[in-house]
């Protein structure tokens, strides 16, 4: 069930919506729509190339949501709390979430990397699902209810934790990062 962004057409509101389904009930003013209407209400790209082979894309139907770089997501001014980052980004810069108030991030299939700090200090963030395969730059869930041992997630690049062996339980180790290998007692 791929979720996508979407606007209501009714109200407005920022929603991220299955596309498998014909039909949904918007949660903010409890009007049905049409889910390719909404979504097509949403998503307006525009690629510019500004030669030199750099290239400045403006997108979604709210513009302003997010400033996007040539595939890598700079920074996100949008105000929903639950985002759906849209399938061109590649990379989430630096910093591109600093200490926002989001609860919850889809990540786009394509993305390769989330670069140092990007989630920084966005203290009510407790929803993301990040495949094995993107990078993780430092610190880049620092001061995050999922950057603990806790959620089995590594305070310092967000890899999987997992229980340590006999061995390493002498030392007092309780877990490892699969990704970068740092312990955790």
């Amino acid at each position: 069930m791929p979720f996508v962004q979407a606007k209501c057409t009714n109200c407005g509101g920022v929603l991220a919506v299955d596309d498998s389904l014909d039909a949904a009930v918007c949660p903010f003013c409890n009007t049905p729509y049409i889910v390719e209407k909404a979504i097509n209400n949403y998503n307006i790209t525009n690629n510019i190339n500004v030669g030199d082979g750099a290239t400045v894309n403006i997108y979604g139907g709210i513009e302003k949501d997010f400033e996007i770089k040539a595939g890598t997501l700079v920074k996100y001014i949008g105000e929903s709390q639950e985002v759906v980052i849209p399938d061109i980004v590649t990379v989430i810069g630096e910093k591109a979430f600093y200490g926002l108030n989001i609860t919850k991030v889809v990540l786009p299939k394509g993305l390769v990397s989330i670069k140092k700090e990007a989630f920084m200090n966005c203290k009510m963030l407790t929803d993301i699902s990040i495949p094995e395969t993107v990078k993780i730059g430092s610190y880049a869930f620092c001061n995050t209810p999922i950057w603990s041992t806790k959620n089995g997630v590594c305070k310092k690049c967000g890899g999987q934790l997992k229980k340590v062996s006999i061995v390493d339980r002498l030392y007092k180790y309780k877990y490892r990062c699969t990704k970068c290998n740092t312990y955790y007692k």
